[in-house]
């Protein structure tokens, strides 16, 4: 058996607000703040990613340093 794979790789960054599905935690009153140790994250939709979100050409252009930094692989056209 042979095998050939041909792959095109590139990256796109995007930058937008996870969804949180669960907080455990203390609400600050005053600042509006919340402290937590404890937290669950909803799921990423890719085309709901690229359709919403704001597309990055560089990570070192923004003013500021990301949160969370996800990684995630989206495979389009995969065909045999």
């Amino acid at each position: 058996m042979k095998l050939t794979v041909a792959l095109i790789v590139k990256q796109d960054l995007y930058l937008g607000h996870l969804p949180i599905e669960d907080v455990n935690g203390l609400k600050d009153e005053h600042s509006g703040a919340v402290v937590t140790n404890a937290f669950t994250l909803g799921g990423l939709i890719p085309l709901e990613v690229e359709k919403n979100w704001t597309k990055v050409a560089d990570i070192n252009s923004l003013e500021f340093e990301p949160i969370f930094k996800v990684t995630g692989y989206y495979c389009y056209g995969a065909s045999n």
